[in-house]
């Protein structure tokens, strides 16, 4: 029991630890985010002025019969100055929803964080009275036990030993037969569990937010391994399966694309075969990267709902995940019970 609170212990400890340094890693994002929404409204500024000089040139020029050429030249430098000015407004617009995403994450995290903190204390001040009171009822049960200094018991007579056998070779063969029913109950139990958890289902821990909204670090997830052995993962299926750059490593993703389909991420939006994806649990949210790619047979392609930071498809170190990698479908969420229910 002693050993079980110390490992509880660490445990909590790990948490607290996984959560600062997420907190860490998301902080320093916030930060290039900032910096780079800094740098977009000093070029955004130095873009106006350029604009406003243009415009006046344009105007000394046009005002001159002389210089036809030299006021075309104006405009189209004006044009090209003002689509620049377009693009950028764009980007600072895109940078400050990610520093909304980024500042929300952080909040979770921190509140994850504090609430981690907050327990481990907690069992680190209830862990001495729990060991004193484990030490104080292991004394009362021992207390009546002989010490090895006790004066031995007189020898019996024989006639006395006999009867006194019967019943003690009682004892012991209802003692064994009570131990061998319940180690035949153990047995059973587990190899139903090691059944169960082979080819039925399983259960996984998120590790990271690359699934935030849907899924949060830390959630305990029921999947079904006996799902895809009577029908093929479908689109919008939250998988579990093999990490191919992680060894012994599970990630927790969703199927955005299925095999033979045309996979197509362009300016921030997913495209299969060519119409737009409608996801509607990213809320909104811009997809990084420059995706083109048709999906051979039996593979898939996957990403995590928090586009931002997730490690999946996009990306050659995880890249198409094939049917032999994926566990199972992800269907309940058992862990924390204010969460507790069927995934959305």
């Amino acid at each position: 029991m002693s050993l079980a609170l110390d490992a509880a212990v660490k445990a909590r400890k790990s948490e607290e630890e996984a959560l600062y340094a997420a907190l860490t890693r998301a902080e320093t994002l916030l930060e290039r985010q900032q910096e780079s929404a800094r740098s977009l409204e000093e070029e955004i500024v130095s873009l106006n002025q350029q604009v406003e000089t243009i415009r006046h040139n344009f105007t000394s020029a046009a005002d001159s019969p002389v210089t036809v050429n030299s006021s075309s030249s104006e405009a189209k430098t004006l044009l090209s100055t003002l689509e620049k000015t377009y693009k950028k407004h764009n980007q600072l617009k895109s940078c400050r929803e990610k520093i909304t995403e980024s500042q929300a994450n952080i909040d979770y995290i921190r509140s994850r964080y504090n609430t981690a903190s907050e327990r481990l204390k907690a069992l680190e001040e209830q862990l001495p009275l729990v060991k004193e009171r484990l030490d104080s009822t292991r004394e009362y049960f021992t207390a009546g036990a002989p010490q090895p200094d006790e004066e031995a018991p007189q020898e019996e007579t024989a006639p006395a030993r006999v009867k006194a056998a019967r019943p003690a070779a009682q004892a012991r063969g209802r003692i064994a037969a009570t131990i061998w029913s319940y180690a035949k109950i153990i047995l059973v139990a587990i190899l139903l569990a090691f059944v169960v958890r082979v080819y039925v289902f399983d259960i996984t821990r998120v590790d990271g937010l690359s699934m935030y909204p849907t899924l949060n670090d830390h959630d305990d997830l029921i999947h079904l391994k006996i799902t895809y052995l009577f029908s093929e993962p479908q689109r919008g299926d939250i998988v579990v399966f093999d990490a191919p750059d992680a060894v012994g490593k599970d990630y927790v993703k969703r199927i955005i694309g299925l095999p033979n389909e045309q996979v197509t991420i362009e300016r921030g939006q997913v495209y299969i075969n060519g119409k737009r994806l409608n996801e509607s649990y990213v809320d909104g949210a811009y997809t990084v990267g420059d995706i083109n790619t048709v999906l051979p047979d039996g593979f898939y392609f996957v990403m995590g709902d928090n586009r931002e930071i997730s490690r999946d498809s996009r990306y050659d170190e995880v890249g198409l995940i094939s049917i032999d990698r994926i566990h199972g479908k992800a269907v309940f969420r058992v862990f924390p019970f204010n969460d507790f229910g069927v995934i959305e």
